[in-house]
């Protein structure tokens, strides 16, 4: 049966008698119509057609237009990459955790975390900053922090293996009631490692913050081009700033007391994407960043202070990925 359309109101409840009342409008018939109502409305319509002031060869502009373009904040823009400070010279922190758990398996960030660190660091020929901190487990545990199985067999079974970084989990299961403690290790210093106690849980979150501060006036670091790297930051920055905020129980409601902000925080992963995608060896760099932070760990004299030179310890992985951070910039030559 052959498909007509009603060329009358089809709208209308009127029945038609006859296919007669029906016909097909072909496409060339509609776009007569189209053209013809838009020439009706164009008529009316004001001149759509403007000056925008381009030279016959449509390359530049007209020499009154290109001098308006030859200002000072334009001229600052193309050179601005001469002022800016080129990355493999540039300042930056990478934060690394030890936690209890993970947001997946407990279904929150708010994780038990044993402990955590951070490194500073802009030249590879200089020794980095190293801020370490061991917030209270048990304080943790009591405002409601989360473990989960699967993360507690896996310190387990390091244990068993005899992992180094596993006791330190342990001492920090055994710490006494309310003991926080902040490790801080400045190479400008005569006595380049200190090491702070607290009572309460916020406290190493604040004395933390302080300590980056201050490198920060110290060394005179640009704020704007310090970035801070975890591995990655939805984890470990995810998990520490979720503790920072619960341990805050003075002002629950005030921000996370973190030493960044979020337009600051970066993935340690995305400069290994980069050099990959360039052909680079990763697992050989990844072994020279491992004797690189075995050799700063033992010129700090670390080790009796429960830092070890393994994979899992938050200052070990901290150096590491710090490392193959200022490798790759330094390589990729930005």
């Amino acid at each position: 049966m052959r498909n007509f359309v009603a060329k009358n109101d089809f709208n209308r409840a009127a029945t038609h008698k006859s296919a007669l009342d029906y016909s097909r409008v072909n496409s060339r018939e509609l776009m007569d119509s189209c053209y013809e109502e838009l020439e009706d409305w164009a008529a009316d319509w004001p001149s759509m057609e403007e000056n925008w002031d381009v030279s016959e060869d449509m390359t530049k502009p007209p020499p009154e237009v290109a001098s308006k373009c030859d200002n000072t904040s334009r001229s600052n823009f193309n050179n601005k990459g001469n002022n800016m400070q080129n990355l493999q010279d540039r300042w930056i922190s990478v934060c690394d955790i030890e936690s209890l758990g993970t947001p997946g398996d407990c279904k929150s960030t708010f994780i038990a975390m044993p402990s955590f660190a951070f490194v500073l660091m802009k030249d590879l020929s200089l020794d980095p900053y190293i801020v370490l901190g061991t917030p209270n487990i048990a304080q943790q545990l009591a405002l409601g922090a989360k473990v989960s199985a699967g993360t507690i067999a896996f310190w387990m079974n390091e244990a068993r293996s005899g992992s180094a970084p596993s006791l330190s989990i342990i001492e920090a299961l055994n710490a006494k009631d309310g003991e926080s403690t902040v490790l801080v290790c400045n190479p400008t210093h005569e006595s380049p490692v200190s090491k702070h106690t607290f009572m309460d849980l916020i406290c190493p979150f604040v004395e933390a913050k302080q300590v980056i501060e201050g490198i920060i006036d110290e060394q005179g670091i640009d704020t704007r081009s310090l970035r801070h790297y975890g591995n990655g930051p939805q984890f470990d920055m995810s998990i520490y700033e979720t503790v920072a905020a619960q341990a805050n129980v003075f002002s629950p409601s005030d921000p996370a007391i973190v030493p960044w902000k979020f337009w600051d925080i970066s993935s340690a992963r995305n400069p290994r994407d980069y050099f990959e995608a360039l052909g680079g060896d990763w697992k050989a760099l990844v072994r020279c960043a491992e004797i690189y932070a075995h050799d700063v760990i033992e010129r700090y004299n670390l080790i009796p202070e429960g830092v070890y030179p393994s994979k899992h310890d938050p200052v070990f992985d901290a150096l590491v990925e710090a490392y193959c951070i200022k490798t790759i910039e330094s390589k990729l030559k930005i």
